[in-house]
């Protein structure tokens, strides 16, 4: 459990919760100084809630690491042309530049996603 939590797709779920909770906090605040109601049916508003969203995707592909090398290179910091990956499990759970790894990593969710749909009462 240890490498999983050290992961890429670990971070970028934390980091997605916590932008969408900042995001969900911002409108509400602002919506709060508006004088319109901030807490809706389900705990916030609906714009609180996709603002939150929004701002959990960017959350989750600046956690995850995504785009480093890009913020890197436009620093001007060298970047190197390859990463490599770790042996085993791991590399699934990790961004990659391996096709082969790319292409479990987009096709495995929706299989286990059809699979389990199907095998629900």
């Amino acid at each position: 459990m240890k490498k999983f939590y050290a992961s890429a797709l670990a971070r970028g779920l934390l980091w997605q919760l916590i932008g969408w909770i900042l995001g969900a906090l911002f409108i509400s605040l602002i919506r709060l100084v508006m004088g319109l109601e901030i807490f809706g049916t389900f705990f916030f508003t609906e714009p609180a809630w996709v603002f939150g969203g929004l701002m959990g995707v960017f959350g989750f592909i600046g956690g995850s690491g995504i785009v480093r090398d890009w913020f890197n290179w436009a620093r001007g910091e060298e970047t190197p042309e390859h990463h490599e990956d770790p042996d085993g499990w791991e590399k699934y759970f990790n961004v990659s530049l391996d096709h082969k790894v790319i292409g479990i990593q987009y096709t495995k969710p929706p299989y286990s996603f059809w699979w389990w749909a199907d095998h629900l009462p």
